[in-house]
């Protein structure tokens, strides 16, 4: 299904430049054609965008470290626009594996953006945007490195001209792919992650309509997941399992 997403992606760019979004493609999870109507890079300079990367985060924000899908979680807790390079923004945020949190600040660096039409998007009301990023944990701590890669995420404007995140279920949005390298590392990890889907998930998400993760990779971090998302557990294993997922960890 999702190579055939990615084709039919492809497919649609036949009468576009060949620049635009090309770099982005296997980011891109729209289920219907669309066309770019016009660029809106130069208007999204003066429009705050801080809601597009921080809602829906703390609940529906799912990542995977490394080959074996070991589970990651990414949250944004400060985003801040560089006044003299508007395209970029200063993040802050914090990173979990297992039992480890640790803080990182980095760079979201906007690249690309467009409005988009289709059966989802119309004309000047909605879009994508698409870029770089680059986040640097703590180099105090053991085990800490660099996150970077591309990333794309979708909007919506309302009628006061305000940008806002487009909610997309079932296709996922905020697609954040790239590799964590540790600090004097020299074999980076995939480290891929996003809100409702993860990109290029492989073999972790068998599900259809929402987020699913494949029995295999329980012990991997997903247990409490498993649990909580889904039937066949007791009450009380159910109870811990939401504990542990609505656990307001990036806090402590």
């Amino acid at each position: 299904m999702k190579q055939f997403i990615t084709l039919l992606f492809l497919v649609s760019l036949i009468n576009l430049s060949a620049q635009e979004l090309q770099e982005y493609s296997e980011l891109i999870n729209l289920d219907d054609e669309f066309e770019i109507v016009k660029n809106c890079k130069e208007e999204f300079r003066e429009k705050s965008l801080t809601e597009l990367w921080t809602k829906n985060q703390y609940n529906h924000r799912f990542g995977f470290i490394g080959k074996n899908y070991q589970r990651l979680h990414v949250i944004f807790i400060s985003i801040i626009r560089n006044n003299e390079e508007p395209d970029q923004f200063y993040v802050y945020g914090k990173s979990k594996v297992d039992d480890n949190i640790y803080p990182f600040q980095g760079t979201i660096e906007i690249k690309e953006a467009y409005y988009l039409k289709s059966l989802e998007y119309f004309g000047e009301n909605s879009g994508i945007i698409a870029g770089e990023y680059r986040f640097y944990e703590g180099e105090s701590a053991s085990h800490t490195g660099i996150f970077e890669g591309k990333f794309v995420s979708y909007w919506e404007k309302d009628d006061f001209g305000k940008i806002h995140y487009k909610d997309f279920p079932f296709e996922g949005n905020n697609q954040f792919a790239g590799t964590w390298l540790k600090y004097e590392g020299t074999k980076p990890l995939i480290a891929n992650w996003g809100t409702f889907r993860i990109p290029n998930s492989g073999g972790l998400d068998v599900g259809t309509s929402e987020f699913g993760v494949d029995l295999k990779y329980k012990e991997h971090g997903w247990e409490s997941f498993l649990n909580y998302r889904f039937y066949g557990v007791d009450k009380e294993t159910k109870n811990k399992a939401e504990a542990e997922e609505l656990k307001t960890w990036w806090k402590e």
